[in-house]
């Protein structure tokens, strides 16, 4: 389940990005996966709530989007979305 430390780099970075806001409060997070990164969206919201409890994360709402990958033929130059 590599959702977890996903999650956690993403509390990491969000944290630091806050750096001596300490009475400020995140509430959203955007992230952008790749379709073939083999992420579970639902399970990284799981896990970065579990793990958001006691930061300046504990009220940010993780949304995830998935983004489909394009390919490029050589031969032909045509282009396809892997799905």
């Amino acid at each position: 389940m590599h959702e977890a430390s996903i999650a956690m780099s993403i509390l990491r970075i969000a944290n630091s990005a806050m750096g001596d806001l300490k009475d400020a409060e995140v509430d959203r997070i955007e992230v952008v996966i790749g379709k073939l990164k083999a992420i579970e969206p639902e399970l990284l919201v799981q896990c970065f709530t579990a793990l958001a409890k006691g930061t300046l994360c504990e009220n940010a709402k993780l949304q995830p989007r998935e983004v489909p990958v394009t390919v490029r033929c050589r031969s032909c130059s045509g282009k396809t979305e892997i799905k």
